[in-house]
């Protein structure tokens, strides 16, 4: 497939202990990219609406770090829509970063008074549970972050926890 792209996204649950992507993880897809010889012109991040609302200067650093790269922001399947006001304001952040022609949506709008209502409630809860823990959590000590938001397995059993070997993308060029 010669205009295929490789999709590249985070694992997300709505109450990780980040809640936002971090400069580390941004850092792990521009690793994998520049280890792997991955063209950005190949790549396209896909990203939450929402958590990304909370980390766009990372999303921004990383579409200048992996040049040509594009995000597609999304919601998930059964996920509450989100209101109008985030995708403008997703779109002027990234206007003034002069990346606009790079990002794309595939989210479901709020249609209804009651879904706008309902998808402020999780936008608030996204950014007060985010404050709450800080405040809660700033003296706790902080286990190393592996970027994932919550392992579904311990990671000594997971084949996630093992790093892919150049080999695993040899190939993948002319498939």
């Amino acid at each position: 497939c010669p205009f295929a792209l490789f999709s590249f996204g985070w694992r997300v649950a709505p109450f990780g202990p980040e809640e936002a992507y971090s400069h580390d993880d941004a850092y792990e897809m521009e690793r994998l990219c520049a280890e792997y010889g991955i063209r950005g012109s190949d790549v396209v991040f896909c990203a939450s609406v929402r958590l990304s609302e909370l980390a766009l200067p990372v999303l921004v650093n990383l579409l200048r770090n992996v040049p040509d790269s594009q995000i597609l922001f999304w919601t998930g399947f059964g996920e509450m829509p989100i209101r109008e006001a985030s995708v403008r304001s997703i779109r002027a952040a990234l206007a003034a970063a002069g990346l606009l022609d790079r990002i794309g949506f595939d989210v479901q709008l709020c249609k209804t008074a009651t879904q706008h209502a309902q998808s402020h409630v999780v936008d608030m809860s996204f950014f007060c549970s985010r404050w709450v823990r800080w405040v809660c959590c700033v003296n706790r000590p902080h286990r190393p972050q592996s970027g994932e938001c919550q392992p579904l397995v311990d990671g000594s059993c997971s084949p996630a926890a093992h790093q892919p070997t150049k080999a695993a993308f040899v190939g993948l060029e002319s498939v």
